[in-house]
């Protein structure tokens, strides 16, 4: 089972994660049709068919597909605000102190 989770991680999870800073779905039909590849996937894993989806993330030590596009926002923010990136942080924050 840790084998097909290892190639999960390495085959599946980048295409669904790919340009998450570019394209982070937010209607709830575009976050559940990303989230049900992975659910789909955990739920034929050997023993996991009767298990509710968060237990099998718990068991599994998978994040959520909608809080991992979180944390790479997340660092997007955090690379803009320090200069990281080649984008202007006034194009997309103000500071309001």
């Amino acid at each position: 089972m840790i084998f097909y989770v290892h190639l999960y991680y390495v085959y599946v999870r980048p295409l669904l994660e790919s340009s998450s800073q570019i394209f982070s779905p937010y209607t709830i039909c575009d976050i559940d049709l990303l989230e049900s590849v992975q659910r789909t996937f955990t739920k034929h894993l050997g023993g996991m068919y009767g298990i509710p989806y968060m237990t099998r993330l718990s068991i599994l030590a998978i994040d959520l597909l909608e809080v991992r596009r979180l944390k790479y926002d997340l660092q997007m923010v955090y690379k803009i605000i320090l200069g990281l990136v080649k984008l202007p942080f006034k194009l997309f924050f103000f500071l309001a102190w």
